[in-house]
């Protein structure tokens, strides 16, 4: 095991090591996506807004 360790960390070899960790942790993200895991429970951000700040081209009563 120490020779595979050696030999994936050694110069030429460790470029292609990290490039592969990026790779396979890009697909790791786009299966948990697919999957639609929802990890973090029911926290959508949804707070009934319309879409614009508060008074920002919204009027509401006699003044229009």
């Amino acid at each position: 095991m120490s020779e595979f360790l050696n030999a994936i960390l050694a110069f030429p070899t460790v470029i292609y090591t990290i490039l592969l960790g990026v790779v396979v942790g890009y697909w790791l993200f786009v299966l948990l996506g697919a999957l639609d895991i929802n990890l973090l429970g029911d926290a959508d951000l949804d707070g009934g807004g319309h879409g614009h700040g508060d008074g920002v081209g919204h009027h509401h009563g006699a003044d229009g």
